[in-house]
């Protein structure tokens, strides 16, 4: 019997680990606006993102630093294109 592992919708508001999360090239899925403040979806299984966001926390997730560098600066061209004011 096969075990598949169940993906789900991982939600932020953390700029800071949506861009982390964009540059290990894991799909965003759609960016829900409230007011000013954006919400990143993300496709994740609940494992991987308990797994990320406890890395994050705790400092040792392991990202290349260029990659961070492309994926803040494309999110925050993204957001300055989408705003909502």
């Amino acid at each position: 019997m096969s075990h598949a592992t169940a993906i789900d919708s991982f939600r932020t508001t953390d700029f800071y680990f949506a861009s982390t999360l964009l540059a290990l090239a894991t799909p965003l899925d759609e960016v829900e606006w409230r007011g000013k403040r954006a919400t990143f979806l993300f496709t994740l299984s609940r494992q991987e993102a308990h797994d990320l966001s406890k890395q994050y926390a705790n400092g040792t997730l392991k990202v290349s630093p260029r990659d961070l560098f492309a994926a803040i600066s494309e999110l925050r061209r993204f957001l300055d294109d989408h705003r909502h004011d």
